[in-house]
């Protein structure tokens, strides 16, 4: 039997793709914690969760994920702890997330001839 917690969490999850991804990292999270069911989450008190979580975006940071990557898993986890009336700090989680300082299309500007071959040879560029 599913626990209440979880059941309010996967009802708040519309499409199903969306909720395999974040049940995955609603457990990669409790994995980080050694928590082993969804309702012991709900036992910490707020400052603790806070730290909990504080120390998982410090340490996916610390493995070189990007932050899109954080901030998607980071989603999952705060939908749990919203759906099941948790206080945390979502700003200060946020200010620890790395910016994504990357230029689409790579940082060196197309060269002259690069720009020819793109417009004579469009599949072949770069």
């Amino acid at each position: 039997m599913k626990s209440r917690s979880f059941s309010l969490f996967e009802a708040s999850i519309k499409s199903q793709k969306t909720r395999e991804v974040y049940v995955y990292s609603l457990h990669e999270f409790m994995k980080f914690a050694k928590i082993k069911k969804y309702d012991d989450i709900l036992k910490f008190k707020p400052d603790d969760i806070q730290k909990l979580l504080e120390n998982w975006v410090l340490h996916l940071k610390d493995n070189n994920k990007k932050g899109k990557t954080i901030k998607a898993k980071l989603c999952a986890v705060e939908l749990f702890l919203e759906m099941n009336k948790i206080t945390f700090y979502k700003k200060i989680l946020h200010k620890l997330i790395p910016s994504n300082d990357y230029i689409p299309g790579g940082d060196i500007p197309f060269t002259t001839e690069e720009s020819l071959n793109k417009v004579i040879f469009p599949q072949n560029y770069r």
